[in-house]
């Protein structure tokens, strides 16, 4: 999720590292591959973000479901 909203946010320059994260195929660990395209998971803020964008998705469903 955070590696989609930051290209939403920030378009072709974080295109550019998300590609490059692609590329790497799995040929480094995971951590520094996923914070050389910008996303720390050594802190909780990424999942912290997921969990309330599927909070507000649920949200929306059952708006919709009502």
């Amino acid at each position: 999720m955070s590696l989609s909203q930051a290209v939403l946010k920030n378009g072709q320059p974080q295109v550019e590292r998300y590609l490059g994260f692609l590329k790497s195929g799995g040929a480094r660990y995971p951590l520094p591959t996923l914070q050389a395209a910008g996303v720390d998971m050594t802190t909780a803020a990424p999942i912290e973000h997921t969990l309330r964008l599927f909070a507000q998705r649920v949200g929306e469903l059952e708006a919709l479901l009502e």
